[in-house]
């Protein structure tokens, strides 16, 4: 299963906390009270978490892409409680 992989969620986890900054500025959009000072704050807190953050997303991108072709033809058997399910090979 791809979600079992721990390099997937890495790669996610280095996208949310990069796009976090940007996601308080389409709530800020959504807002109906005014907040161009807000706005101001937040774009400059985006730009400089995008910045630290980018080359860790890169980081990930290559550990994920080294995996790639592990990750989509794992055959291992996951169990789920009492019910066993095996992996179904890709052709």
């Amino acid at each position: 299963m791809v979600l079992s992989k721990e390099t997937v969620w890495d790669y996610l986890f280095a996208i949310a906390r990069a796009f976090y900054p940007l996601m308080s500025i389409v709530r800020l959009a959504d807002c109906c009270a005014p907040g161009m000072d807000k706005l101001k704050y937040h774009v400059l807190q985006a730009d400089r978490v995008l910045k630290e953050k980018l080359p860790k997303i890169d980081i990930a991108y290559a550990a994920l892409a080294l995996n790639y072709k592990a990750i989509m033809t794992d055959d291992t058997i996951y169990e789920i409680g009492d019910v066993v399910m095996p992996q179904k090979k890709l052709a």
